[in-house]
Formats: C-alpha cells, structure tokens, sequence
C-alpha cells in the first residue's frame, strides 16, 4: 500500500516542479529617482530604476543602483575591484561601509572571482565578479566577465565578506 502512495506524492512534486516554469515574472521595481541617463551594456532592455544610493530605501530599494554600477563595470571583462567600489561610491553609496575581497592571489595571479559588498542597516548588497582568465589552469567554469548580486544578512562578525579582504584606503 504504500508503493502507490510515494507513485502519488513523486506525481504531485512532478506537477509543482513543471507548474513554477508558468508563474508570471516579479514586477519591475518602481522608479523612486531620477532616471539614469547611461546607457545600457545589454540588448535586452533594462527595468529602470533609481539613478542614485538612496538612504532611507534599504537593500532591496538600492539593489538597481547597485546592479547597475556592477553591470557597467562588468563591461570590461578585465575589470578590477577598485573600478567596483568606485562606481558605487560615484552613486553615493557609503565607502566605509564597503568590502572587498583581493584581485591578486600572494603570487600574483589573478584571483578567480572579486566579491564586493556594502552593508546597508541589517543586510547587505554583496556583489561577486569573474574576471577574464587567461591562464586556463585557473579558469573556473563560471562565465568570464560577468557579474552578480545578492541580498543577505551579515555573519555573526557583522562582517558581509569572509575570506582575504582588501584594504579600501584610497
């Protein structure tokens, strides 16, 4: 008897897994700001957004602002973390709430992903860059060149980045 239970249950899991595929996409977000004036790297059309790090709106407010500073500067596939945390700084986010991790292992090489981060009240906007690799023995697998962010909590140090961070002191 409890074969055709666990046919019923596999079947349901089935139906919701192939039913998720049709749910309507999230809304874009409503522009709070002025309109930004920089054009897009994409051919696919961008939701607008807020052109400049609002206070009072939170992570998920100035997400689009983030998103796009990460994604103009993910244009170059050489791209560095410096050129992150100054786009978001030129935005108005709040360097001394920024993070870093390094570009450069301690041999030189260039380090597999960048991850930047800016803690906004209890969260924090954390970004994670792949540069382009050139040495094929370093490679990662995951797309050269791109980006991409996430909101989230930070760890028990209040800290928004593990690992090898770099001084931002300039």
């Amino acid at each position: 008897m409890r074969r055709p239970a666990a046919c019923l249950i596999a079947l349901a899991v089935g139906i919701a897994v192939a039913l998720t595929g049709c749910t309507a996409p999230s809304p874009a977000p409503e522009p709070t700001g002025e309109a930004s004036s920089t054009p897009q790297t994409s051919s696919t059309p961008q939701p607008s957004g807020p052109s400049r790090f609002e206070p009072g709106a939170g992570a998920a407010g100035n997400r689009y602002v983030f998103d796009n500073a990460a994604r103009q500067v993910a244009a170059n596939p050489d791209a560095r973390g410096r050129e992150f945390i100054d786009a978001l700084v030129a935005v108005g986010f709040d360097k001394s709430a920024m993070m870093l991790t390094v570009d450069e292992t301690p041999q030189g090489y260039l380090a597999a992903s960048i991850s930047w981060s800016v803690k906004i009240g209890d969260e924090c906007l954390v970004g994670q860059f792949f540069p382009k690799q050139t040495d094929p023995l370093t490679t990662t697998g995951d797309a050269q060149g791109t980006f991409s962010t996430v909101i989230t909590k930070p760890i028990g140090t209040g800290a928004c980045l593990i690992g090898n961070q770099r001084q931002i002191d300039w």
